[in-house]
């Protein structure tokens, strides 16, 4: 009765969004009026990344492979910080609406630039995060089932399960496609607190039951390695290392819904302190428990669980009876937070950038509920005929195409000879190519998609330095674009053309302190932890 309450009044919230939704601008829907204030933009950024396969990834991480199975996330510490230090201001100076805008601003309007904003647009907006959006329904079914059929009352049927996973589903398309961003950002920060919350309420049952001291003393030492293990082979240790050198590059400049956040937000300082914010809620606020939650899962004994199974096994077994239907709400909540702003962002994309110069006949607004409809009809499809069927298999695919896009989306901030052409040829050859390395690649190792990373990269980075010879000299859109980043364009000394070092030094020094900084309170607290 009470999850029934529950998505009752969700319902009651959605028609309250609707009443208000006709007052909104298009450009509302997508930007929030570019009017959003660090702390809300930092703890949305947080929520959208806090999934139901959040915990599940981390905590079946360190279930299967111990404390070093969590550098695949830490090493996201160097990208985020990147995106703060670097590239955070540049987003915001730039002044667009959507991130593909971009492309029209560094290389003019053109039938390429247009060209190469619509597949972007249709391919991530629309078909991988179709994708990202079917993983996080199975995750959240992953999730509820497990908890739902442990339930000492309720003992949903799998069809009672389906039916509450669609209605929260339709829930979401429903409030997403009529409260836009703004709405979005602010049922973020409920979402949170609750879903952040639970993982820290179970944590004090597991250790008000047992001692953390003795819990850390029943696992094996291999899995408590900071690093792999001496006794891995070769291989897997190259893969490893290959992993943390490159693993970040691609992220560096930021994407997808933190980029719109950044660029939603009231001021260049509010961008920067929103990431740092999020960087610290993150990698500490609410990641410490689900670390710890694996490591609990990793001393059951006669108990035989895959890896998407562990944190919920473990929150049923810790938490009381009476906080089962919280634990239920808290996960309805995870799943909601990142499913709004994939459908939000998707949605943006898709009105702002595919629909450009053609001028449909219907309103960009009735375009932006019709692409977060079809988005969610496509994603749910996905989930229903059983595509996805591994929550790590998907991540570890989205990273190794995406790392060959990391020259061209670093290089077109910070070089001019980056070219419209290059950008279209190494967007292409990054996922045709990274797709294909991705296949064919052994699998035999831990950090195996290092080396289809790796090959990607290298791959994009010759394409990138064969067609820099194809660069024409700067024109006026050269040098509208950096002067409006605050990254000025002039001859050097000998006679060629670069751009001023001074901000960069500066911000690669911040960078390196922030990353020491966080680097040793990171690593610090997990030593700690497991010692």
């Amino acid at each position: 009765m009470q999850l029934w309450l529950f998505l009752i009044g969700s319902l009651l919230v959605v028609l309250w969004l609707w009443l208000k939704s006709n007052k909104q601008s298009s450009d509302s829907l997508i930007t929030a009026n570019k009017n959003v204030p660090w702390y809300l933009a930092g703890s949305s950024m947080s929520a959208t990344t806090l999934s139901s396969d959040t915990p599940i990834i981390v905590a079946g991480l360190v279930y299967s492979f111990g404390i070093s199975g969590n550098w695949i996330w830490w090493v996201g510490i160097l990208s985020l910080l990147s995106t703060a230090f670097f590239f955070s201001k540049y987003w915001y100076r730039s002044g667009i609406k959507t991130e593909v805008e971009l492309y029209e601003l560094r290389y003019g309007d053109s039938s390429h630039t247009r060209f190469l904003r619509k597949v972007k647009a249709i391919f991530e907006g629309g078909i991988l995060n179709a994708i990202v959006l079917a993983s996080l329904t199975y995750a959240f079914s992953i999730i509820l089932s497990e908890v739902l059929s442990k339930h000492p009352i309720l003992h949903f049927t799998e069809l009672q399960i389906q039916l509450c996973i669609f209605v929260v589903f339709l829930i979401v398309v429903i409030y997403t496609a009529l409260s836009g961003l703004k709405g979005v950002i602010i049922t973020d920060i409920f979402q949170l607190f609750f879903a952040v919350g639970i993982s820290w309420v179970a944590l004090y049952f597991i250790l008000e039951s047992q001692s953390l001291a003795s819990i850390i003393a029943e696992v094996p030492d291999v899995k408590k390695n900071l690093f792999l293990d001496n006794n891995t082979s070769k291989n897997e240790s190259i893969y490893f290392w290959i992993f943390l050198v490159i693993a970040w590059i691609y992220k560096a400049p930021g994407s997808g819904p933190l980029i719109q956040r950044v660029i939603s937000c009231k001021s260049e300082s509010d961008a920067k302190n929103a990431i740092l914010m999020h960087c610290v809620i993150h990698f500490f606020i609410r990641s410490i428990p689900w670390v710890l939650i694996g490591v609990v899962a990793i001393t059951l004994t006669n108990t035989s669980l895959s890896a998407d199974q562990v944190y919920a096994h473990v929150i049923m077994k810790v938490l009381p009876p009476e906080l089962i239907n919280l634990f239920i709400f808290c996960l309805i909540a995870a799943y909601i937070s990142t499913v709004d702003s994939h459908l939000n962002w998707g949605a943006s994309l898709i009105t702002n950038d595919f629909y450009i110069k053609e001028k449909p006949k219907i309103s960009k607004k009735s375009v932006y509920f019709l692409s977060v409809l079809s988005l969610s009809i496509f994603s749910y499809l996905i989930y229903l005929l059983g595509f996805i069927d591994s929550l790590l298999f998907i991540y570890q695919l989205h990273i190794v195409i995406f790392a060959g896009l990391a020259p061209f989306a670093i290089g077109r901030w910070f070089w001019w000879k980056v070219t419209l052409n290059a950008e279209i040829l190494g967007y292409l050859s990054s996922i045709t190519l990274g797709i294909i390395y991705f296949v064919i690649s052994p699998k035999e190792a831990i950090y195996w998609f290092s080396m289809p990373m790796l090959l990607n990269l290298s791959s994009s980075l010759i394409i990138l330095f064969l067609l820099k010879s194809k660069a024409q000299l700067p024109d006026k859109t050269h040098f509208d674009f950096y002067n409006k980043i605050g990254l000025p364009l002039h001859k050097n000394h000998n006679h060629l053309f670069s751009i001023n070092k001074k901000d960069i030094i500066s911000a690669a020094k911040d960078w390196i302190i922030a990353v020491i900084l966080f680097s040793t309170l990171m690593i610090g607290v997990t030593i700690v932890f497991i010692s």
